[in-house]
């Protein structure tokens, strides 16, 4: 879990550069994190034994858990331009839930 948390900051930092401390840095990776995590759950979430469940740990806890942050939306939205606060939020439950569920779909097609 520790080294996924430490790979998905990592990441989470890397996107937040690219998107040049713009919050939609943040808010792409709370987006991506949400379709990801629905779709490690369909794959992994039923499975039993101690490699599934060190897998949910360190990619779901671990890697998404650090790579999407809502406190981080939140920073980001409080520092960040004000006409981009409440479209975020917004956004971020709006298109989320719907991003997990997709995934949580697609994830279990696959499986």
């Amino acid at each position: 879990m520790f080294v996924g948390g430490a790979v998905g900051t990592g990441l989470r930092h890397l996107v937040g550069l690219l998107a040049d401390g713009h919050p939609g840095g943040t808010l792409a990776c709370n987006l991506l994190g949400a379709f990801a995590l629905g779709f490690l759950l369909a794959r992994l979430g039923r499975a039993a034994g101690a490699r599934a469940a060190s897998a949910r740990l360190l990619v779901g806890t671990g890697l998404l858990g650090s790579f999407t942050t809502y406190s981080g939306l939140v920073a980001a939205i409080a520092t960040g331009p004000v006409a981009f606060a409440w479209p975020a939020a917004v956004l971020s439950l709006g298109l989320g839930v719907p991003l997990a569920w997709a995934g949580l779909r697609i994830g279990a097609r696959r499986a």
